[in-house]
């Protein structure tokens, strides 16, 4: 792999890892809508970069509930 390539895909990637830590600290600390924790902690982990969105959209706690 080119190392040009690496050094543009590298704000992608951090950015990733960063959302899906995000969701992690947001799984553990305030709690899931309609999974339970341990299943939406996988999705995050292991579906690249969806499994964040996904969570944020469906999954994540709202002030209300």
């Amino acid at each position: 792999m080119d190392l040009d390539l690496i050094k543009m895909l590298m704000p992608l990637i951090i950015l990733n890892y960063t959302l899906a830590a995000f969701c992690l600290w947001m799984i553990i600390t305030k709690g899931v809508r309609n999974l339970n924790k341990v299943i939406w902690s996988l999705i995050v982990i292991f579906v690249n970069g969806f499994g964040s969105i996904l969570f944020l959209i469906f999954g994540r706690k709202n002030i209300y509930d």
